[in-house]
């Protein structure tokens, strides 16, 4: 199930997300507030059109110009929720070194700070364990 925290991570590679709102009527989707427009035309470019859990994701600019967050005391069953304070933002410095590393959704990872001694034997593993195929592996010095 998709829930406001693994939107909020999906989105958050393209921009600073502020708020997420899982639609009460329609949980297929979601209104999506990033800090300010370029960072939403950013994440709507990369993001459009990717298959996500088996469906192909439709992203557009909405409407509505920030999401509302519920009446208090409304049970909105866990579906809005307020990033705006979250240390996990990673655009929040103008210039920041962030921006110069987004890139479209990929087959191939990058992984850094593995321990000396792991082999392509003990990657392999991990990540079939994971339902992942590893298809190669490329260690750099």
């Amino acid at each position: 199930m998709v829930t406001p925290q693994s939107i909020f991570t999906l989105f958050g590679v393209y921009g600073d997300v502020q708020r997420v709102k899982i639609l009460y009527n329609k949980k297929d989707s979601a209104l999506i507030q990033l800090s300010d427009g370029n960072q939403a035309q950013l994440a709507m470019s990369h993001l459009n059109g990717q298959k996500v859990f088996g469906k192909v994701m439709r992203v557009t600019l909405s409407k509505h110009q920030t999401v509302a967050l519920p009446r208090e005391g409304l049970d909105d069953q866990l579906l809005t929720k307020d990033f705006s304070g979250s240390p996990l933002h990673r655009f929040k410095k103008p210039g920041s070194k962030n921006f110069q590393n987004i890139f479209p959704p990929s087959a191939t990872l990058h992984l850094s700070n593995v321990r000396d001694g792991v082999g392509e034997d003990d990657l392999r593993l991990l990540f079939s364990n994971s339902g992942g195929t590893v298809k190669a592996f490329k260690f750099f010095q």
